[in-house]
This record gives C-alpha cells, sequence and structure tokens, in this order.
C-alpha cells in the first residue's frame, strides 16, 4: 500500500525563520546617512510628545522614508513619562502636599536634570531645523523659573546660538532687569543697550534719595562688569 504524503514518519512541515527586529525597509534606510538623525529622532522616548515632531516625521516622509516605520518608531518609543508624573503629583497633592510646593518641587529637579545634560551642539540644531522661534521658547520665558534657568546655561553656554537669541528674546519681552546676572549678554549689543536703558531708567524715576543712590549702585557695577566682560 503505498503510503500517503507526510505518512513516512517525517515531517514535510519546516518551522518558518524567526523573524528579526527589524524590516528589510529597516536595512534599506539605515543604509542611507541622511535618514538616520530622523530615524534616531523617531524612535526617542515619548518622541510622538515633542512639540517638533510632526517636522520631523514630515521631512523623514520627504527624505524617503516609509510612515509605516514611523508609525512604529514612534509607537515603540511611547513610554508615557508625562502622565506618569502627573498622576504622581495628584498622589502627592491627595497625601497632603500643596500644589504649589509639589510645582516648585517638579521644576527644580528638570532644571537640574536640563543644566545636567544640556548640549549647546543639539540645542542649535533643534533650534536652526525649527526655522522660526519655537512657541514653547516663547512661553517658557513667561515665566521666570525658566527664564532663571537660560540665565544660567547663558553663563556656562555663552557661544550657544540658541540661548543668544533667547537672551534677546527676553529682552525684548521686557526684563532686562533680570539679565544683569547673565554675564554673557553683554557680549551681546542689542541686550546691553536694552540693560543699560533700564538701568538709567531706575535711576531717573527713583521716588527717594536712598532708592536712586541704590539704582547708581546697581548701574556702576552691572556696567563696569559688562564692560569687562566686553574687553
Amino acid at each position: 500500500m503505498a503510503e500517503a504524503p507526510g505518512d513516512s514518519g517525517e515531517s514535510d512541515y519546516e518551522p518558518a525563520e524567526e523573524l528579526e527586529d527589524e524590516s528589510p525597509n529597516d536595512v534599506i534606510e539605515e543604509d542611507h546617512e541622511y535618514l538616520r538623525h530622523h530615524i534616531a529622532t523617531l524612535k526617542m522616548d515619548d518622541a510622538v510628545l515633542e512639540p517638533g515632531i510632526l517636522k520631523t516625521f514630515e521631512d523623514y516622509l520627504e527624505l524617503g522614508g516609509e510612515s509605516i516605520n514611523a508609525i512604529r518608531y514612534l509607537s515603540s518609543g511611547y513610554k508615557g513619562l508625562p502622565l506618569m508624573i502627573n498622576v504622581l503629583v495628584d498622589w502627592l497633592h491627595f497625601a497632603g502636599c500643596r500644589r504649589k510646593d509639589i510645582q516648585t518641587l517638579v521644576e527644580e529637579h528638570i532644571k537640574t536634570l536640563i543644566i545636567k545634560d544640556f548640549d549647546p551642539k543639539k540645542a542649535d540644531l533643534i533650534f536652526t531645523e525649527e526655522g522660526s522661534t519655537p512657541s514653547w521658547l516663547e512661553e517658557m520665558i513667561c515665566f521666570q523659573t525658566w527664564r532663571e534657568l537660560f540665565y544660567q546655561l547663558t553663563d556656562q553656554y555663552p557661544d550657544c546660538l540658541m540661548l543668544k537669541f533667547t537672551m534677546k528674546l527676553i529682552a525684548d519681552a521686557g526684563y532686562q532687569g533680570e539679565i544683569t546676572s547673565a554675564s554673557s549678554a553683554a557680549h551681546q549689543p542689542e541686550v546691553f543697550c536694552g540693560l543699560i536703558k533700564t538701568l538709567l531708567t531706575d535711576i531717573i524715576t527713583a521716588s527717594s534719595p536712598n532708592e536712586m543712590e541704590e539704582s547708581l549702585k546697581e548701574f556702576c557695577v552691572s556696567y563696569m562688569y559688562d564692560m569687562y566682560c566686553m574687553i
């Protein structure tokens, strides 16, 4: 009696090869140097929550990337860390902490991380890729906490183009009086002139001799220090 196919005791079934993490399209794309930067950005943790991710997504497609891969990069990198932080904040509030104290705690921690990991080259790259003033930057300078952060970063990285522009943005927004602590601002003529104008205005509008004397002292100290920085 003839054996039916498959009755020989040996199975004709061969297990399919295990799929690799990356598809052939990934390999092709990785071969293109000009796509790697965009792929790395799309693969970042919580990249989908970044303000400029839509622009990155569009540039990636224009450079020949495939939309299905971009979606996979964004979805696999989603961690939801901001939402986790919000939940933790709510827990702290329910535990009896004041909202203002929690906000201060979170902001100070974020400032510490930014100062620790700030990369002026990456900051300049992100800034130039935007093509215009980022909306998030305009929002940040409205708060003293973040303006103080920019002052600290400017003192540490005086050659950073992004920080130079931010200092001018802060000065144009009317916060020249705060910039006296940022020594590197003296290297920017427009910011320096705005600072001197503010100090002179304080002297002229002083309501008492003591207030005028204090304004004069501040003017002399700031002027001499800034002139020293410009030498």
